[in-house]
């Protein structure tokens, strides 16, 4: 019986190297699954993040300009339609309204260009968004001023701003679902 402890402890040795090789392999293997999850997810996140940072810079100077073009048509309805005051404040309009056409078409290209990279709820928003914006553009793009209603452009606006915060809203719940992992 003494003879065959050796041989018993040898063959279990043999058995435990053979089980830790194994367990290592499966470890290594796990190991490598993980970096890669890591850093797909890593991928998507930054890809994403950095999408909504431009989306969300671009709402940011739309809803500046109106705000801007807004107080140019209150004192456009305040000054005399034939003073000079009122004929620069008409320019000035002007510019406001070019400013706005180029960010909403910058806009309306990241959005259509990115659709793939976030979710069709984000997207519908943000369809409606820049129509609303084509919308009340269209609308203050009118030559003759005196036909805007200032109370209708506020109301439009509105609807606007509630765009922008519902956009904003979904954006931020997405990113707190992304968070990166590891």
């Amino acid at each position: 019986m003494i003879a065959l402890a050796p041989i018993h402890a040898t063959a279990n040795k043999q058995t435990f190297s053979l089980l830790k090789n194994d367990f290592d392999n499966e470890i290594s293997r796990l190991n490598g699954n993980i970096e890669r999850f890591n850093f797909i997810h890593k991928t998507q996140f930054d890809t994403e993040f950095n999408l909504y940072k431009k989306i969300w810079s671009k709402i940011t100077l739309i809803s500046d300009v109106f705000y801007s073009i807004g107080q140019q048509l209150a004192e456009i309805f305040r000054v005399e339609s034939d003073l000079p005051e009122n004929f620069e404040l008409k320019e000035k309009l002007d510019n406001l309204i070019k400013d706005l056409i180029f960010n909403s078409s910058e806009l309306s290209e990241t959005v259509s260009q990115n659709r793939p990279f976030y979710f069709q709820e984000l997207y519908s928003l943000l369809s409606i968004f820049t129509v609303q914006t084509d919308l009340l553009r269209k609308y203050i793009s009118n030559d003759d001023f005196s036909n805007i209603n200032i109370e209708k452009f506020h109301f439009e606006l509105e609807k606007l701003v509630k765009f922008s915060v519902d956009i904003e809203e979904i954006i931020r719940n997405r990113i707190d679902n992304l968070k990166v992992v590891g």
